[in-house]
């Protein structure tokens, strides 16, 4: 269904998805492609061009998405769709069946790796995010976790399980907590009331794994800590609460897995019923912990949404900080947990129905085969009669060119013609998408995501309050110009509207206003709400007219 979603939209797989953190991650595609650097702790080079601060960043994702592009003829923003749909169609149905086979067995596991599409929060409302590479990292999480508890019967899976959960969190760190989770509730709650192999021997087992995997983890830390630009967790707090609610409405949005984005899907009451009854199968078996665990995501989804303003509640921010605060991105493990209970009740009726078509031989394999075949596909086939209207909405409803519209497509391909284009630098705001010409077209834009570097690129910070200065022959005049050689800036491209809107962010009147008080930029192209200025200093004066002879869009055109 993705794929067809893609073919429908402009550009096909070339389009450029206009979400927050695909800019970011279709530019690290781009630096990995043009300068063979995918390195974690490299991304400073990408991200803070001028200063060369260090940055931590992980890239397992994009490295792993990066190789076919090596081999067949890809565009940038192609390598993001496809990597983004292939990837979780993969980890998607594996991380679920290896859950399920878990609590259930192999039938089980099938049937529910193909009903993960009936679930919104696991493969569509991550791509409509674009957190693709954190989705995978919970996937792989989930897997990791799955190996982990299987070194208990089997301790030579040891240094694979490190391994496996290093991967978890070199794709995003919330993929080695979801492991976490996993494996300390099975542990806390099954393996020291039925050890495998002594209540001593698992627990060695497990912190041997845990241990190695702090050992992997250590480089991650050291560049964490001396990170200026680090994200702090903290910093999200109650950015993704819901307003207008009351504590009971935030429980039974967490418990429905109605997250953000969810609704769009219409009710989930039909897969929580399914899930529920197959908890009543784990309860009949004695297995409590994944209701556990269940009921504590829903905890913490429901703090996301609705502060506990008490003691509890700052414990519970403890946990869902590295979440963002953000109960869609918990939602995705909930439901996985969901996923896999409600396969459990399809595994019963499989068992059921085998048993009454062969009772003699319930455990011959063409009866289970059989049955299990047909259960899949009623449950893949109806997932995608269901969901495929609302998915095609959610999925095309970043793609419409609110932020990168065709006339910024075609600046984009002009300035890349134009003297100097890729000699020094082309000044954007960051808010407003212009980086994504650095992933389109390999344009040196100074910003490559939609976050201000702030503090960490000073020089640059001050040209997006001091800009209109330049070349105003004033004391502050003359400090942009310097600033502006230094920088080896050449270009400025301006292309409103910024990301969040003026009602969140406001305009940067600055950066809006050039062309009427700053005498030092020659406005070279005007289009609407494309503008391009080239930078006085920079250029002869044969130059800036050859630039101007070559403009579609002359600075009088509207």
């Amino acid at each position: 269904m993705y794929w067809n979603y893609l073919a429908d939209m402009p550009h096909g797989i070339n389009n450029v998805f206009q979400g927050w953190d695909a800019h970011w991650h279709a530019n690290v595609l781009a630096f990995i492609s043009e300068e063979g650097i995918a390195a974690p702790g490299e991304m400073g080079a990408l991200h803070h061009q001028f200063t060369g601060a260090p940055m931590y960043y992980p890239t397992a994702w994009h490295s792993v998405v990066s190789i076919p592009a090596r081999w067949v003829d890809l565009t940038t923003m192609a390598e993001y769709n496809l990597g983004s749909g292939i990837m979780l169609a993969l980890v998607t149905p594996w991380a679920v069946a290896a859950l399920a086979g878990l609590l259930g067995g192999r039938a089980v596991a099938g049937i529910a790796g193909a009903g993960t599409a009936f679930f919104p929060a696991l493969p569509w409302i991550e791509i409509r995010v674009a957190a693709i590479p954190a989705a995978t990292s919970m996937m792989l999480g989930v897997m990791a976790a799955m190996l982990t508890i299987h070194c208990l019967r089997d301790r030579r899976a040891i240094p694979f399980a490190i391994f496996a959960l290093f991967g978890a969190l070199s794709s995003q760190p919330q993929g080695l907590l979801v492991a976490v989770f996993l494996v300390v509730f099975y542990w806390l709650f099954h393996a020291l009331f039925a050890p495998t192999r002594s209540r001593l021997g698992d627990f060695l087992t497990l912190a041997a794994v845990g241990l190695g995997a702090v050992a992997t983890a250590i480089p991650a830390a050291v560049f964490l800590f001396g990170n200026e630009d680090a994200e702090d967790f903290g910093d999200f707090a109650r950015t993704f609460e819901v307003p207008g609610i009351d504590r009971a409405e935030s429980w039974r949005l967490a418990a429905g897995l109605l997250t953000r984005h969810t609704n769009e899907f219409g009710p989930t009451w039909h897969l929580l019923i399914i899930g529920g009854i197959g908890a009543l199968v784990l309860l009949a078996r004695k297995t409590v912990w994944p209701i556990l665990l269940w009921a504590f995501g829903v905890a913490l989804s429901a703090h996301a949404m609705k502060y506990f303003e008490t003691p509890v509640g700052d414990f519970l921010q403890e946990i869902v900080s590295p979440f963002y605060s953000d109960a869609r991105r918990i939602n995705v493990w909930v439901s996985i947990l969901v996923a896999a209970t409600a396969a459990l009740l399809l595994g019963w009726i499989i068992h059921k129905v085998a048993a009454a078509m062969n009772k003699d031989r319930i455990r011959k394999l063409p009866v289970t085969v059989g049955a299990t075949s047909v259960v899949i596909a009623i449950v893949a086939g109806t997932s995608l009669i269901t969901l495929q209207e609302p998915a095609r909405a959610l999925s095309q409803d970043s793609r419409s060119g609110r932020l990168v519209s065709e006339r910024d497509l075609r600046a984009y391909d002009w300035l890349a013609e134009q003297p100097k284009a890729y000699d020094g630098h082309i000044l954007v705001n960051p808010d407003e998408g212009s980086g994504w010409m650095y992933a389109y077209n390999r344009l040196p834009s100074t910003a490559r995501h939609y976050f201000y570097t702030g503090a960490v690129e000073p020089e640059l910070t001050a040209l997006f309050h001091t800009l209109d200065q330049a070349g105003s022959g004033t004391n502050d005049g003359e400090e942009v110009d310097a600033i502006l050689k230094r920088m080896n800036i050449n270009y400025v491209f301006i292309s409103p509207p910024n990301f969040w809107g003026p009602e969140k962010q406001p305009p940067n009147d600055v950066l809006l206003n050039l062309r009427d008080t700053a005498p030092g930029l020659t406005e070279v192209y005007r289009h609407r709400e494309v503008t391009i200025y080239a930078v006085d200093e920079m250029f002869s004066a044969a130059e800036l007219e050859k630039i101007l002879e070559n403009s579609p869009y002359p600075p009088q055109t509207p």
